[in-house]
């Protein structure tokens, strides 16, 4: 099974039996441990073998366990957020508010996935999205700044969206992303100004861009300080 598109095949009950048969149990026992009859995990378990294109035992052990490891790898990560929406709802009413919410939501969406970002989670005001590329991620980030500035000039407002960008070592599933990088992204998001784009010296060295104006960010929860630097997405051309 090379990736998870088998897996997602699976029935609820196949990938019990499944997971229960990898880790060792023989088929009684899976039977007693899920409350079925040995007939009916050995009925999924023929299901779970076409669907896994496994022959043997040991290829449909090798195959469930390889897709249940933890699997890392290096990404970028972006975290975004709405500064002083409390203020613009007031000023604007709360049907343009909703207006504005909904475009910018559908904008930034659309700039994820032409940047090649995937969104990972969308909670309250903010973003998680998760990039191969750090430069993608910077070149994104840019592009939403810019796009609020148009909305900004066109119409007399637009929120204001601070972002923060981190790179490192991440794992998990594409519904889930998980480690201490994360941690960090989120914080430098919560670190940055309203109209802001902070990103770590990991992402600009990633990126090959020039590390300007770096400097250490101490960011609640993170023993060390992680340096910074504030991107000038006015200036910067996407290449």
């Amino acid at each position: 099974m090379r990736d998870d598109r088998y897996r997602r095949q699976l029935t609820p009950q196949e990938l019990q039996v499944a997971l229960t048969l990898a880790e060792g149990a023989t088929t009684r026992e899976a039977a007693a441990r899920l409350y079925l009859s040995p007939k009916t995990v050995e009925y999924h378990l023929r299901h779970v073998y076409d669907k896994l294109e496994v022959r043997t035992r040991e290829e449909f052990r090798a195959a469930v366990m390889s897709e249940t490891r933890p699997q890392s790898s290096r990404k970028a990560l972006m975290f975004t957020d709405l500064a002083g929406s409390t203020s613009l709802v007031e000023a604007i009413g709360d049907d343009a508010w909703r207006n504005l919410s909904s475009w910018l939501d559908n904008e930034m969406r659309a700039l994820f996935r032409e940047n090649k970002g995937r969104e990972v989670d969308h909670a309250g005001d903010g973003f998680f999205v998760v990039f191969e590329s750090a430069a993608d991620a910077i070149d994104c980030a840019v592009t939403i700044q810019r796009r609020l500035v148009s909305h900004r000039r066109l119409h007399g407002y637009a929120p204001q969206v601070r972002i923060g960008i981190h790179a490192g070592e991440v794992s998990g599933s594409e519904s889930s992303v998980r480690g201490a990088s994360v941690h960090r992204a989120a914080r430098l998001c919560a670190a940055a100004q309203p109209d802001t784009i902070l990103v770590s010296r990991e992402v600009l060295e990633a990126a090959r861009r020039p590390a300007v104006g770096m400097r250490g960010y101490a960011l609640k929860g993170i023993k060390e300080p992680l340096e910074a630097a504030v991107v000038d997405w006015q200036a910067t051309v996407k290449t």
